[in-house]
């Protein structure tokens, strides 16, 4: 069996060859998007500041438990607390919708708080000078928590109890990257805002999905539609596209290299990215047939 060490360095000796390829997709970008390829790759080298979080937060791990607990309990609270003012749609809706809706309230909650946390700071950091010598441990750490109990919390209500696998796959992996990304010492810690940003995609999906639940679909049905697409297209530029170059840089500057085993759950993150595009698109394409499909019949 391999050691941890052993399989450190297979990795990193697969990673190595890949270096040269990921230079050249990295050389793309700079010709295609100079502006956004600067802002993104600047200060190579020099964001190793020798503390991770933990130096700055000693009550991270505390802290972590209790926004578990706390999205935990908005969970298990939130169908109770719906049922008891609104008894009459609780119970009209579908049983497997009606399980399901604490997990998209949950998701939709957690992103609402984070997701304009996050642009804040990298709006800053797009106009940031001193960018060269600037620690961003010391102000990229109060939301991570907020970041950990959603993932524990989503992992243990909804992910586990459907054994939804890709999920599950998506969480725990998740969660490694965030703990590695949090403890490294190499300056992972500018990419956090970047990372809780990409959950703007399902803000519009979440509150699409919900309000298909409620009467207010009868006469907004374009509406929804429009949140649908800008899930769709949000998908790809924030998480397949940028989110993707986020890594690359990560790996590309080496400040990865601090998060152990943690950097080699940056591949797999990516593929799942384009893995979840490619379903997003055939859904798409089935809905659009279908809709030409019931064009045909009523010209029939």
């Amino acid at each position: 069996m391999l050691s941890v060490a052993a399989l450190d360095a297979r990795l990193a000796a697969i990673g190595s060859a890949m270096m040269p390829s990921l230079q050249q997709i990295a050389d793309i970008i700079n010709q295609l998007f100079p502006t956004y390829w600067g802002f993104m790759s600047r200060g190579v080298g020099r964001f190793n500041t020798g503390k991770g979080l933990a130096d700055y937060y000693p009550a991270f791990w505390t802290n972590c438990a209790w926004s578990t607990a706390f999205f935990v309990t908005i969970y298990v609270a939130f169908l109770p607390v719906v049922r008891y003012f609104f008894p009459q749609w609780v119970k009209q809706l579908e049983p497997h919708k009606r399980n399901d809706l604490p997990g998209y309230a949950l998701c939709l909650f957690h992103h609402v708080l984070v997701v304009p946390w996050a642009a804040l700071h990298i709006y800053r950091d797009l106009y940031r000078t001193d960018y060269a010598t600037f620690d961003y441990a010391t102000t990229e750490q109060n939301t991570v928590p907020l970041l950990v109990g959603y993932l524990c919390a989503d992992l243990l209500c909804t992910a586990l109890p459907t054994l939804s696998l890709e999920y599950i796959l998506h969480h725990s992996i998740t969660l490694y990257l965030t703990f590695t990304g949090c403890m490294a010492t190499t300056g992972t810690h500018r990419w956090i805002p970047h990372l809780l940003f990409s959950d703007i995609t399902q803000i519009s999906f979440n509150t699409a999905w919900i309000l298909r639940l409620t009467p207010f679909k009868e006469k907004h049905e374009m509406f929804i539609m429009g949140l649908e697409l800008a899930f769709a297209v949000s998908f790809f530029f924030v998480r397949v596209w940028h989110m993707s170059c986020v890594f690359l840089v990560e790996t590309l500057q080496g400040t990865a290299i601090g998060m152990g085993l943690g950097r080699f759950t940056l591949l797999p993150l990516t593929f799942l990215q384009f893995f979840w595009m490619h379903r997003i698109v055939a859904t798409i394409r089935r809905k659009l047939a279908e809709m030409e499909k019931g064009k045909k019949a009523k010209t029939l």
